[in-house]
């Protein structure tokens, strides 16, 4: 096993430091869900961007 520093990431992908972890299934849940959300606000927020892009392209089409 390797010598880790405390400010590497944890090995148990939960996304936290090893000092903030420590493979803690409650912290690693916490994190998980927060990326998932962070996630898919980003993924929402592109969604909305290409509808309002494609309600524009059609009412220029409209205006034509």
């Amino acid at each position: 096993m390797t010598n880790r520093n405390r400010n590497e990431l944890c090995p148990c992908d939960s996304g936290l430091k090893q000092k903030k972890c420590h493979f803690d299934p409650a912290k690693i849940q916490l994190a998980k869900k927060a990326y998932t959300d962070k996630l898919n606000e980003l993924v929402q927020e592109e969604i909305d961007k290409k509808y309002v892009e494609l309600v524009k392209r059609k009412q220029d089409e409209e205006n034509k």
